[in-house]
């Protein structure tokens, strides 16, 4: 079964560390729901309520004197049924949550997810903690294997969240923090930077794709592959100071930017804001700023037909 998770829905969970919270939040949902309409029925009650023509206390002032022990009584039971429910609450959440940190020794995949504004930076770690893959705003991962995100910041705070896979978990600069989660099975996740992080904010997105065992070891080779670089191409990028932020397979090392080597074998360009095809990408390279409003790409300043060139590699 293929997911088509384009919705980012907090309700729809496909995986372990996603159902954790859903259970989390559905269950103080309908705790906070109760109290609600119990406090609903007790302010109509309170409401409706008139002295009666019989009532034995004579004066006002009595019955004020009389009905103001009975408020009394009243907030006391209500202050102890509050801090109950508080403190229920409070250790309820921290028990579920508690086992989060301990999933994390599980993971059999490390991957290490820098934000940048407007894009993230994926880099899948060996077991010595070196880059062996390098893309961006794509993680491919396998179905039913558990996954470690190792997150930091490379300029102001970002938030990763996959809602399908997980929670939000923060990218602050200077700090290290992490996360983790499994898909359940193959499918298509989207996810979202979700702390305000600048003036393109909403256009920081991230897929993550979920493959079977076989295709997502497919996938590793072809990104492991050294590819062709055309040399006039290359030339051209030079030429136009793309090395400055942008890395090329023995070609140019920028920082800063994405790296180039095997963009076409993503799904999407500008990070996920556009399908990765020969027209968007060509309008992307002509005006970067008309599709992605504060990006910090500038104009290029390539003709049409080194446009051409560069989309046609």
């Amino acid at each position: 079964m293929r997911i088509d998770n384009a919705v980012q829905s907090i309700f729809a969970p496909h995986g372990p560390a996603a159902a954790i919270l859903d259970r989390l939040g559905r269950t103080l949902t309908l705790v906070g729901v109760a109290i609600t309409v119990v406090m609903l029925i007790l302010i109509i009650v309170a409401l409706r309520r008139r002295p009666r023509s019989d009532d034995p206390v004579a004066t006002p002032l009595a019955r004020f004197e009389r009905d103001g022990r009975l408020g009394v009584s009243w907030m006391i039971i209500g202050t102890v049924v509050t801090v109950a429910i508080l403190i229920w609450a409070s250790v309820y959440t921290v028990r579920v949550l508690a086992a989060d940190p301990q999933q994390l020794a599980r993971a059999r995949t490390t991957i290490r997810v820098t934000g940048y504004q407007y894009w993230w930076k994926v880099e899948y770690l060996d077991s010595a903690g070196h880059t062996d893959i390098l893309t961006a705003n794509e993680l491919h991962v396998p179905a039913g294997v558990r996954v470690r995100l190792d997150l930091v910041a490379a300029d102001v705070i970002h938030s990763f969240w996959i809602p399908g896979l997980a929670g939000k978990t923060d990218l602050i600069p200077g700090m290290h923090t992490a996360m983790w989660f499994e898909a359940d099975a193959p499918g298509d996740f989207r996810g979202q930077c979700a702390e305000y992080c600048g003036l393109s904010h909403a256009n920081m997105r991230l897929d993550v794709v979920a493959q079977a065992a076989a295709d997502y070891a497919a996938w590793q080779g072809a990104q492991r592959q050294v590819p062709v670089v055309d040399s006039a191409v290359a030339k051209i990028l030079l030429d136009h100071g793309c090395a400055t932020c942008h890395s090329l397979s023995g070609q140019m090392a920028g920082r800063g930017a994405p790296d180039l080597t095997h963009l076409a074998l993503r799904s999407t360009i500008a990070a996920g804001i556009l399908d990765n095809t020969a027209a968007n990408l060509r309008a992307w390279l002509l005006d970067p700023q008309s599709l992605k409003p504060g990006t910090l790409m500038p104009r290029t300043g390539l003709t049409g037909a080194e446009v051409d060139r560069v989309v046609a590699y």
